[in-house]
């Protein structure tokens, strides 16, 4: 998945340079884009974060932007980012996705009615992706089953995908909410496994965001 954020954030940024652009006019364009506070709240130090349209493994096998994924699959909206993390002199990154479900969609992705303790549709949907029965996400691994945290449901998934013989795994973190406006509520942070241990520790207050 990092080569994939790579390689969607490296065309965001050309797509917006002329031609004649140097690499002044790119820095310039990222240090306008990027952002240290989400919703008003202070990003740890060393992250920030660019709205583009980075691409991951939970959305289409990275086929993909993971907002065009959401949509098309039938979210309200989707609010997607792509997070760099800073730590000493190595760069990493991660996606995040904000994505309001509605409920027309979180209806078909727990379909099933599985029995729950919770009888709410987020109760009904966790337990549908902790069976794996949400075509929506596309098909995972449960490592951590989703748990009530509180108001919200939240585990962790991961994808694995193989090309020319190389794997590429990712761990998708989950928070799943219920909001009295909107409906079902959903927040992701897809990480590349390797540096999921230093990278989701910096950025997992972002799962509890509003």
């Amino acid at each position: 998945m990092k080569k994939l954020v790579l390689l969607a954030t490296a065309a965001a940024v050309l797509a917006s340079v002329p031609a004649t652009g140097s690499a002044a006019n790119i820095k310039s364009i990222l240090n306008r884009s990027q952002t240290v506070t989400y919703q008003g709240v202070k990003l740890p130090e060393g992250v920030t974060m660019y709205q583009n349209n980075p691409k991951a493994l939970f959305a289409g096998e990275g086929k993909q932007d993971v907002k065009s994924v959401l949509l098309e699959a039938g979210v309200s909206s989707a609010d997607v980012y792509t997070l760099n993390i800073k730590t000493e002199n190595e760069m990493r990154y991660a996606v995040y996705a904000n994505v309001v479900l509605g409920k027309q969609l979180s209806g078909r992705m727990s379909e099933a009615k599985h029995m729950n303790t919770d009888s709410s549709s987020i109760g009904a949907l966790a337990a549908a992706i902790n069976k794996g029965e949400s075509p929506a996400l596309g098909t995972f691994t449960v490592i951590n089953p989703l748990v009530k945290q509180g108001n919200a449901y939240e585990g962790t998934l991961k994808y694995k995908s193989v090309a020319n013989n190389n794997s590429y795994n990712e761990i998708l973190h989950i928070s799943i909410s219920e909001d009295k406006y909107t409906g079902p509520n959903a927040h992701l942070i897809a990480v590349d496994e390797a540096n999921d241990s230093v990278v989701f520790p910096k950025v997992k207050g972002l799962l509890h965001t509003k």
